[in-house]
C-alpha cells in the first residue's frame, strides 16, 4: 500500500509490479522452506512449543544464502550460526539437518579433519 500512495517515492507501475511480484516469489520459498522445517522438526521429534526458535534459525540462514557469500565465508557463517542457536537451547543435530536438507549446506570440518 505504500508504494501505490507514494510513501516510498514515486514508481513507475512496471516497478511496483516488479518488487509486488518479487516479495511474492520470496514468500513462496519461505513458505516452502518453513514446511520443510516442519517435517524435520517432527521428525526429530521436537516439540511444537519449540518451533518459533527453529524457524527463527531457518529464516536466518535464508537470508545468509540470499546474499553474495564464498562459499567457504557462507560455511564458516553457518557454523556461527548454529553456535549461537546452540547457546539459545536449541539441537545441535536438528540443526545441522535444517542446513543440510532445507539449505544444503554442509558445517565447515575441523583443521585436523581436512
Amino acid at each position: 500500500m505504500k508504494l501505490r500512495l507514494g510513501a516510498n517515492g514515486r514508481l513507475a507501475e512496471d516497478q511496483l509490479r516488479a518488487r509486488v511480484d518479487r516479495f511474492g516469489t520470496a514468500m513462496a520459498q519461505e513458505d516452502a522452506v518453513l514446511h520443510m522445517v516442519r517435517q524435520i522438526l517432527c521428525s526429530h521429534g521436537v516439540v511444537m512449543m519449540m518451533f518459533p526458535y527453529y524457524h527463527a534459525f531457518s529464516r536466518e540462514l535464508g537470508k545468509l544464502c540470499r546474499q553474495d557469500y564464498s562459499a567457504e565465508s557462507l560455511q564458516e557463517m553457518y557454523a556461527v550460526c548454529v553456535a549461537k542457536w546452540v547457546m539459545r537451547g536449541l539441537l545441535r543435530p536438528v540443526l545441522v539437518d535444517i542446513g543440510a536438507n532445507a539449505f544444503n549446506l554442509a558445517l565447515p570440518l575441523p583443521p585436523g579433519d581436512q
